[in-house]
């Protein structure tokens, strides 16, 4: 389950994004830093684009509080008072439209395992131009996943889309992967 970790600025996780087992999203700029009103510490899993200004976060290079905030992330949504009516009004900011990001992210990838941990299968989909199997006699361990993702999904085998950066779906792929492991371990 993805949930949006709370647009208030706090240094706390808002539910339902900080109950187990769920991904906790914050919000960044077209800056790549984390947007001033998201929500972040213990808790946060990922962070993905929410529009915005940028927080003022000493160090980091990507955040520019002083300068006029960031555009605002476009959504597919009803307008006006009608629900029989969409379009994409401007305006929206918020981690509950970088979640989306997230959600469309964790569809990437697919795992399966048989019978007492023996034949794990992990296949990327969509964020590579053809989906990729990757099979082990039995649950592999971290490093073993890691090893052979690195192999068979080099960095340019990833492409960019509306969804993210080709290295963003490169880490969110690895992270998710290994979240995946765990779970089916």
């Amino acid at each position: 389950m993805v949930a949006a970790a709370g647009n208030e600025g706090r240094t706390a996780i808002a539910y339902p994004a900080r109950a187990p087992d769920v991904v906790a999203v914050g919000a960044t700029t077209e800056h790549g830093c984390l947007a001033d009103y998201s929500n972040d510490g213990n808790g946060l899993t990922l962070v993905a684009p929410g529009g915005g200004a940028d927080a003022a976060l000493p160090g980091d290079p990507n955040c520019h509080p002083e300068q006029p905030p960031g555009r605002s992330v476009y959504q597919e949504t009803f307008t006006g008072s009608s629900v029989r009516r969409f379009g994409l009004p401007s305006g929206y900011e918020g981690t509950s439209m970088a979640s989306p990001h997230v959600a469309a992210t964790a569809a990437l990838i697919i795992a399966t395992v048989g019978d007492h941990g023996v034949d794990f299968l992990l296949t990327v989909t969509a964020a590579t131009p053809r989906p990729v199997q990757l099979r082990f006699a039995e649950c592999p361990s971290a490093e073993e996943l890691r090893r052979d993702l690195n192999a068979r999904l080099p960095p340019e085998a990833y492409f960019a889309d509306v969804h993210g950066s080709a290295p963003y779906k490169r880490h969110i792929t690895q992270y998710l992967a290994e979240e995946i492991r765990r779970e089916l371990a």
